[in-house]
């Protein structure tokens, strides 16, 4: 029993020995409690965040710019046109059939 405790008393007073027990414990926990793994999980998940909030600003700013130009009323029928597939009264509309026959 005293020799356990010699052996003890000697890694004590080594500061060198003791970090590096520390460490390896502290590693040691990290891999068997899943820490580790959650550490670089959330890492990953920031990652992806930033990329999704990059993502978000550029939209804004998108939306942002197309609330002003919703403030003209040229732009506003400009995007009827468009969207409906419309003509103005002196526009000349061609229609195409799709009818192989």
């Amino acid at each position: 029993m005293s020799k356990i405790f010699q052996k003890m008393n000697h890694l004590l007073f080594s500061p060198g020995r003791v970090f590096a027990f520390c460490c390896a414990f502290v590693l040691i926990n990290l891999i068997f409690t899943g820490g580790l793994w959650r550490l670089y999980g959330l890492h990953r998940d920031r990652l992806v965040m930033d990329q999704q909030t990059q993502k978000l600003m550029i939209e804004k700013k998108e939306l942002l710019q197309n609330i002003q130009f919703a403030k003209d009323p040229i732009f506003i029928e400009r995007q009827a046109k468009e969207h409906f597939d419309m003509g103005d009264e002196h526009d000349l509309v061609f229609a195409f059939s799709d009818d192989k026959d």
